[in-house]
């Protein structure tokens, strides 16, 4: 039987260990440190396998 990989989730149901979501965060808030507003939206489609979580996660970046 193959081993599986599973994501550790995070209390806010974050997918805490995932790369791609981590990778996107941070690149997000980067931007958003340095004045700029990036596409949410545009975020969200170039990391569909964790879009749900990232979604929430910028959103509530974005409000703070």
């Amino acid at each position: 039987m193959k081993p599986t990989t599973q994501s550790t989730i995070d209390p806010a149901g974050e997918p805490a260990d995932d790369p791609a979501f981590l990778s996107a965060v941070q690149e997000y808030l980067g931007l958003l440190e340095a004045g700029k507003a990036p596409d949410r939206r545009e975020y969200v489609r170039r990391f569909p396998d964790v879009a749900d979580a990232l979604d929430k996660c910028l959103a509530g970046l974005e409000a703070v």
